[in-house]
């Protein structure tokens, strides 16, 4: 099992036990000592808990798999032909997966509208259509949506996405 941190500086603030003992030898100087060894473990472990939380300590786990979503513009921003290319391109996706590789489709305008999930058969079973009305184009919301739906082993820390627009 492996584990990292997001924001690993907030480890720095480890240099705080060494302080905590030192400060433990000067306050409980008439204290027998079970107590001072009860105490300065508490202490410390307090300190090294706040720290970890701070730095948000996270259970790594490695994986090859590869999850693909397929985001397609419908809204009022794009031509007509918008859901025959976006059919055409899921067809081409679909056919080129590797093995193992899992792979989904939505389609967004002001809402999103999954059609297939990731880790699903790569089957369309309905015609992309253009929703009524399709609104504007809310991108920020289509890529919250597919980084949600995929796969937590499949998810990379750093995150990439690649958006490709056919301008008319």
């Amino acid at each position: 099992m492996n584990f990292g941190f997001e924001h690993p500086w907030f480890l720095f603030l480890l240099l705080l036990v060494p302080v905590a003992l030192l400060v433990l030898r000067v306050t409980l100087v008439d204290s027998p000592r079970a107590q001072l060894a009860l105490s300065a473990a508490t202490r410390c472990t307090i300190i090294v808990l706040l720290v970890f939380a701070l730095g948000s300590l996270l259970r790594v786990s490695r994986s090859d798999r590869v999850t693909l979503m397929v985001l397609g513009d419908v809204s009022d921003s794009v031509g007509e032909t918008a859901p025959a290319q976006i059919s055409n391109f899921w067809a081409q996706v679909s056919a080129k997966r590797t093995a193992g590789a899992k792979i989904g489709l939505a389609t967004f305008a002001g809402s999103n509208q999954p059609l297939v999930a990731p880790g699903n058969p790569a089957v369309l079973d309905r015609p992309i259509t253009r929703p009524v009305p399709a609104a504007e184009t809310a991108v920020e919301r289509a890529l919250m949506f597919a980084w949600q739906t995929m796969p937590p082993d499949t998810v990379k820390r750093e995150k990439h996405a690649r958006i490709a627009k056919d301008c008319e």
